[in-house]
């Protein structure tokens, strides 16, 4: 009689993927930025840091954008959301462990409207605590050293690090890569697992089971208390 395959044998591929997805849980990230900040540049760019060129072509994103990175043996799970859902950005930051800010320091005309949401994350209570990332984008143009100083007085990049621990400003490009690791690194430090993958873990235990004797019969009855 012919053997039947084992699971493992006949699905290996299923059998690696589940391996890998205990051993690398995923972690939440949001992007967000107003319209041409290059979010979705960044995004191919943190998934090849090593690459010497990527995908530069976008489009505006109309609604959310997703994508797996895996970092030195961590997969980070991204939601990147445009300017056109704007008005539903906070309705993500309690499911998300980490929040990067994207802007863009070439666009003079645009820079107003980036501080004036930037201060209205900064503000909001429920992101207290919340580790973000500041990320001053295309600083592969042209860009004069002191128009970037001004920007960051302009968004108080030093009394956001003094008063949160977990805050961070860089300088990048995600055309060319400069900078992008550094966010990677910042998402390593302080990401963490999603509270609805500990889901589990907050359930209530079953109610205990005791076997009651009885002279006729045996049954079983819950015994726990409410």
């Amino acid at each position: 009689m012919k053997r039947r395959a084992s699971i493992s044998e006949r699905s290996p591929r299923r059998r690696q993927s589940m391996s890998s997805k205990r051993h690398n849980p995923q972690k939440d990230c949001l992007m967000i930025g107003l319209q041409n900040t290059g979010k979705s540049v960044l995004l191919r760019r943190l998934k090849a840091l090593e690459a010497s060129s990527i995908d530069t072509a976008s489009r505006q994103t109309v609604g959310m954008e997703r994508e797996e990175i895996s970092f030195l043996g961590t997969t980070y799970f991204f939601a990147k959301y445009g300017s056109k859902m704007l008005a539903n950005w906070n309705k993500m930051y309690d499911s998300s462990s980490t929040i990067i800010f994207v802007v863009d320091i070439t666009n003079s005309a645009q820079i107003a409207s980036s501080l004036s949401e930037f201060e209205i994350l900064m503000e909001d209570q429920q992101l207290e605590g919340k580790p973000i990332c500041l990320a001053f984008n295309k600083n592969d143009q042209e860009v004069k050293e002191s128009t970037l100083e001004y920007y960051y007085e302009m968004f108080d990049v030093e009394f956001h690090q003094e008063s949160r621990d977990n805050f961070e400003c860089v300088s990048i490009s995600a055309l060319t890569g400069d900078g992008c690791k550094k966010i990677m690194n910042w998402i390593k430090n302080n990401c963490v697992p999603d509270r609805r993958s500990s889901r589990a873990e907050k359930l209530k235990p079953l109610p205990k089971v005791e076997k009651v004797k009885s002279s006729k019969f045996s049954l079983f009855c819950c015994c726990g208390k409410k």
